[in-house]
């Protein structure tokens, strides 16, 4: 016990005569001779070289440094003092060591120990403003990272004489750099912090740029957790939540992903008006020529059915649900056409092979017949799913031109529904006449009068 005291107090004396070298340093900063104090400083390392690297030293160069560097003589004359001053101050955070010795500086407060701290900070955050003005948004991120780094330090250390806690900008700034700079996965733990620390800034815009960012990312385990943050922390701004919802599902979601999530709020019965609307355009966007697609035109013309049938007043959900069953008819349509065609083969393909005596040409038909049956009552399959999806598309186009035609002083956008909706049912019910002129001439003549009343209206909402 008593060789360990012993121990203790030589290692006592040992620090507190270390300490006593660097008198002459402290006195010559304490009165600001800078230049002095660098001289005596360097007299020290030169007599006792195993002192240049203990945290004493490196802290009194840091000052010294300082001091060259606030001084506009002094910092012509020492160029690279700012440089030599933050590399002193990273040696000195570098080690358990360093940390424990400049903490215990800080609170002799004459020796101003934040100061070294608060000059990088101030010297790194207006070259970090020079370059988010220049719109170099990664290397501004990564200037004012080094802020939030040494704030931390003299605010979390509570160097300084305020309540402040952290250095709420500096992070702001920080984390929309790095989402300006696409780097989302650094905006995010920032943005997160903002929200933790329940800093003053706007939560909701910080809220929108945290779920901005997890949208990128594609994170839906934190985009859940944040939304459902947001709608506690700032309900006022709901309305804006479930649109982020859906921004989700837009731009994370693949086209397949997306028909599953709207059949589950289907299932679930929590599919809303605007839902159901934004589902119907995203699986209408999917449509191409390829007739894989025709699903997804099904799919959205179910989901405009469901955004009517939460509001019958919806009469742009019913034009929309009156183009995605026009959309099936073209499908169908190119489908006849191509059976059509194929039968054309078929029909050539008997002739080079029929004889030229006709009372021999019976077998060759029969032989036949199986395969000309079969395109034929596709066609006339198709002719009736064609019939029945233009009746359907007709029904929508018309609750969409009704819910509008009494309605005055129409605005832009409704006077192009119904304008679209009129031209749209003047096709289609001359395109049904031109069907049945030959094989019912009554029923023509009746859908030449829609034709004519529709083509009409043309001019009107023009």
């Amino acid at each position: 016990m008593q060789k360990l005291f012993t121990s203790l107090m030589l290692l006592l004396i040992l620090n507190v005569s270390t300490a006593q070298k660097f008198d002459k340093v402290k006195n010559d900063v304490l009165i600001n001779q800078f230049e002095a104090a660098k001289a005596d400083l360097d007299k020290i390392i030169q007599k006792t070289p195993a002192l240049a690297n203990t945290p004493e030293a490196i802290f009194w160069e840091a000052k010294v440094n300082s001091g060259f560097f606030k001084d506009s003589t002094l910092s012509k004359k020492y160029p690279n003092s700012f440089t030599d001053m933050r590399n002193n101050l990273e040696k000195l955070l570098s080690s358990n060591e360093g940390n424990a010795f400049i903490n215990e500086k800080a609170k002799e407060r004459e020796y101003n120990s934040a100061d070294p701290f608060i000059q990088v900070y101030t010297k790194i955050r207006t070259d970090g403003v020079e370059k988010y003005n220049q719109k170099k948004y990664g290397d501004a991120a990564e200037l004012f990272n080094v802020c939030v780094k040494y704030s931390d330090i003299f605010y979390g250390r509570g160097w300084l004489d305020t309540k402040l806690k952290s250095d709420t900008i500096s992070i702001l700034f920080t984390a929309i750099c790095y989402k300006n700079a696409k780097n989302y996965a650094e905006a995010v733990p920032r943005l997160e912090r903002l929200i933790n620390e329940k800093s003053m800034v706007s939560i909701e815009g910080i809220y929108s740029d945290l779920l901005n960012s997890l949208i990128e990312l594609k994170d839906k385990a934190k985009f859940d957790k944040y939304v459902a943050a947001a709608k506690i922390q700032a309900p006022a701004y709901a309305d804006t939540w479930e649109q982020f919802e859906l921004n989700y599902i837009e731009k994370a979601y693949d086209i397949d992903e997306k028909v599953a999530a709207f059949d589950a709020l289907v299932s679930s019965k929590k599919l809303n008006e605007i839902e159901a609307e934004f589902f119907g355009q995203w699986f209408m966007e999917a449509k191409t020529e390829d007739k894989s697609t025709e699903k997804y035109v099904i799919k959205a013309t179910e989901a405009f059915q469901q955004a009517h049938t939460l509001n019958p007043t919806n009469f742009r959900a019913a034009y929309n649900a009156g183009l995605s069953y026009y959309a099936e008819y073209t499908f169908l349509d190119l489908s006849l056409d191509s059976v059509r065609k194929s039968l054309q083969a078929l029909n050539k393909e008997i002739e080079t092979k029929l004889p030229k005596d006709k009372t021999k040409q019976a077998p060759v038909q029969a032989k036949y017949k199986p395969q000309v049956d079969a395109i034929k009552a596709t066609i006339n399959d198709l002719n009736g799913k064609i019939n029945t999806k233009t009746d359907q598309a007709i029904g929508w186009y018309e609750k969409a031109f009704n819910a509008l035609k009494d309605k005055e002083n129409l605005d832009r956008k409704e006077k192009n529904i119904a304008l679209r909706a009129v031209d749209y049912l003047a096709e289609l019910y001359q395109f049904k006449s031109n069907k049945v002129k030959s094989s019912d001439p009554k029923l023509s003549a009746e859908y030449d009068k829609k034709f004519n009343i529709y083509d009409q209206l043309h001019e009107k909402y023009k």
